[in-house]
């Protein structure tokens, strides 16, 4: 345990907090995020007993840190498990190197029945994470770009409004959640079934197009028509359709590769790999990209 220096406090983030961390973030981490956006870490509103709002670092009362974590209730087929997704870790230049950054990850990360996640750490930040058992996710992203095919033997809807009334409730309850982020859901619908598929679309690169794959409900409904629904969701231009590995782990399919330049890290006493998803993380939240 981390023996703190003199006048230095840790303690959990609470609603009061709110205007002080999102300032702090919002002048020395990123201005780019605007404070209506900061604001979300606080203000999610799909968990409403949340534990705590992240992590503070103080120094002599005042806000010199901060962690967040972003916690929900997800309801897989076997039961519901609490996922906390890590997110925006600040410290003050005066007071790095002290090792209150790996305080701060042993208090948000201290119980041992939730999964954790981060998808987006700088590479300091992620030299922690063995600290406190967080492994890698996954290395590997798969591609499919259009193809110029027709393909017959699928449909595809796209929105919230035409996709609702053809949910069921769980997969609903996903896009009722998110309805107010930047997600585009589509419903890919084959003979083998219906698969609920919620992409972010992001440029990266030389203006790519990537429309990354956060949530997919049948992995072996997209495996098996991968490239249709590429050929159906894809916009003109240089775009591509893009899923990390795991999601389709066991699954026959064609595709390119890619490596995960930010690797994505996680801890989880319930949920495999494969089961760990972006929705309800600082992605779709603040709107990032994945890398």
């Amino acid at each position: 345990m981390t023996r703190l220096p003199p006048g230095i406090e840790l303690r959990g983030a609470a609603p009061d907090d709110r205007e002080a961390v999102v300032a702090m973030l919002h002048e020395r981490m990123s201005s780019r995020i605007g404070l209506e956006r900061w604001r979300r870490l606080f203000d999610y509103s799909w968990l409403a007993d949340k534990p705590d709002c992240g992590v503070m670092l103080l120094e002599r009362g005042a806000p010199a840190g901060y962690l967040g974590v972003i916690y929900a209730d997800r309801r897989l087929g076997r039961g519901t498990f609490r996922t906390a997704n890590l997110s925006s870790w600040y410290i003050v230049k005066a007071l790095r190197g002290q090792g209150l950054g790996l305080a701060m990850l042993r208090h948000a990360t201290r119980d041992p029945g939730l999964t954790y996640t981060t998808f987006s750490s700088n590479p300091p930040a992620l030299r922690l994470m063995a600290e406190v058992g967080l492994v890698p996710l996954d290395h590997t992203r798969l591609i499919w770009r259009r193809s110029g095919a027709q393909a017959a033997d699928v449909e595809v809807l796209s929105g919230g409004a035409a996709l609702l009334p053809r949910l069921p409730e769980h997969e609903r309850k996903l896009l009722i959640d998110h309805h107010d982020l930047a997600l585009q859901p589509h419903l890919l619908r084959s003979a083998e079934g219906d698969c609920l598929v919620v992409l972010s679309v992001k440029t990266k690169g030389a203006g790519v197009a990537y429309h990354e794959v956060l949530h997919v409900a049948r992995p072996d409904v997209l495996a098996r028509h991968a490239q249709a629904f590429a050929d159906a969701v894809l916009t003109a231009g240089a775009a591509v359709l893009a899923i990390d590995q795991r999601f389709l782990e066991g699954c026959a399919v064609s595709a390119e590769t890619e490596a995960i330049s930010v690797p994505r890290y996680f801890r989880s006493p319930d949920l495999a790999r494969r089961e760990v998803d972006f929705l309800y993380s600082e992605i779709p939240l603040l709107d990032l990209k994945l890398y």
